[in-house]
Order: structure tokens, then sequence, then C-alpha cells
């Protein structure tokens, strides 16, 4: 599904001054058993299948696009700095 540290998602995270990234695949349907990303409390996250309700699974934009469709793959960008002073500060 995706490069050992793909070349590709750490240039564009470079490119985009990012802090840290996280790489997704979009899910194949609203009940695929894998992790979102979302928003919580105004902060982006990670929230397990488990942790999403039957309608929230299926929410769909004006266009019909799962609100809930980005899968986390786990393949994550973190710089030193962000490790040093946000994770272990």
């Amino acid at each position: 599904l995706t490069k050992i540290a793909d070349p590709v998602f750490i240039g564009y995270c470079i490119s985009q001054n990012a802090d840290c990234g996280n790489k997704v695949v979009w899910k194949s349907g609203p009940h695929e058993k894998v992790g979102v990303i979302a928003e919580r409390s105004g902060k982006p996250c990670v929230v397990e299948y488990s942790e999403i309700t039957t309608e929230m699974a299926e929410r769909t934009d004006s266009q019909g696009r799962l609100l809930f469709g980005p899968g986390n793959i786990c393949n994550h960008f973190y710089t030193l700095d962000f490790l040093r002073d946000k994770v272990m500060p």
C-alpha cells in the first residue's frame, strides 16, 4: 500500500514546513475497520473505528463523500524539533 520512508510524502511534508504529517488512504466504505482522521476539541486526531457510531460512519458531505473517509494507515512524519518540543518537552 505504501513505501516505507516514502520520499514523496516526506518531501511534501518538508516543502510545507510541516512539523508532523499523517498519510491516509480513503476508506472503501463507511464501515471499513480502520481509524480515521477527525477533529476533537479543535485539534486533529485519529478516531478508532470502534469509537464511531454507525450514524457518524455513514455521514457524507454535499457531494456524497464520507465525512470520516481518510483512513489512518499509521505512516507518520515528525521533525526532531516537534518530538523534542511538543511530544517530550
